[in-house]
């Protein structure tokens, strides 16, 4: 009987540190964004507020015609998660393709809120953002 107490005590401590370190609640931002994401046909998306960050995980299909389509779900989420927070100072998505493939890409909110309000155009926004693949493999 001591045994098996002291062993679900063991059980209840790991399940607390489980919880507490490793397991993602959202915040009530968080949450907007989320579901926002799930309204827009975004699915499995993580969102976390950490300091100066927005952290955006996502899965995205290899199935596009082109990379404006890619770049449309980009700016979207840069959009959406920009608007949400006023703590943020730095955007990051990172999308993880169904082929394996990952990448990063990162934005400051004033230059999402710059091309939001059209003080910057399309090209000038792209060349702003910071794009890294975190797999080897071909150029995306």
């Amino acid at each position: 009987m001591k045994k098996l107490k002291i062993f679900l005590i063991g059980l209840g401590l790991i399940l607390i540190v489980y919880f507490a370190f490793f397991h993602y609640f959202p915040n009530k931002e968080e949450k907007i964004v989320i579901n926002d994401f799930k309204e827009q046909g975004i699915e499995d998306s993580k969102v976390q507020i950490k300091e100066n960050q927005i952290i955006i995980d996502y899965s995205q299909s290899t199935d596009f015609e082109n990379k404006n389509e890619l770049y449309s779900n980009w700016a979207y989420i840069f959009t959406r998660a920009g608007k949400v927070t006023s703590t943020a100072t730095t955007v990051v998505i990172n999308c993880k393709f169904d082929d394996g493939e990952k990448v990063k890409v990162s934005a400051s909110k004033s230059d999402v809120d710059d091309f939001l309000n059209w003080k910057i155009k399309t090209d000038e926004f792209l060349q702003r953002i910071k794009i890294e693949p975190l797999t080897e493999g071909p150029a995306i």
